[in-house]
């Protein structure tokens, strides 16, 4: 399982490392790589060079709130480039980490991005997103 964390935050990047890693560990799940940047282009970039290398990744974390690009923009940006590749079978799955409470603009994201979780993360919900991506 190939992982791509972006935040801006270093304690919010330590967090999500600690919670998929002990579910990794848990779970005994071999070859778990975690890559981890701290804005939206180096996210965009990341992605990009992981389809180029034909190792693409099963799950972006994406924070919403990023400088460069925000976690929208990176997203879309993400989704452009599936749409463009030729390697690229199964989409990723992309989740959007925030602080901000939801609201009607959750609307505007959500047809491109498969998860949306709240921050501070619960346990019980990223552990679920992990289960379904490890069947």
């Amino acid at each position: 399982m190939r992982i791509l964390i972006a935040d801006d935050d270093p304690v919010g990047i330590e967090v999500n490392k600690r919670l998929i890693y002990s579910y990794v560990n848990f779970n005994s799940i071999n070859n778990a790589y975690i890559k981890t940047v701290s804005n939206g282009y180096e996210a965009v970039d990341s992605f990009r060079e992981s389809l180029i290398a034909r190792e693409p990744f099963d799950l972006i974390m994406l924070d919403r709130g990023m400088p460069c690009f925000n976690g929208e923009y990176a997203l879309n940006k993400i989704r452009q480039l599936e749409q463009r590749s030729n390697y690229r079978v199964k989409p990723c799955h992309i989740i959007i980490v925030t602080s901000r409470s939801p609201s009607g603009d959750i609307l505007t994201i959500s047809n491109h991005c498969d998860s949306y979780l709240l921050k501070p993360i619960s346990v019980p919900a990223i552990y679920k997103i992990l289960a379904n991506q490890t069947e």
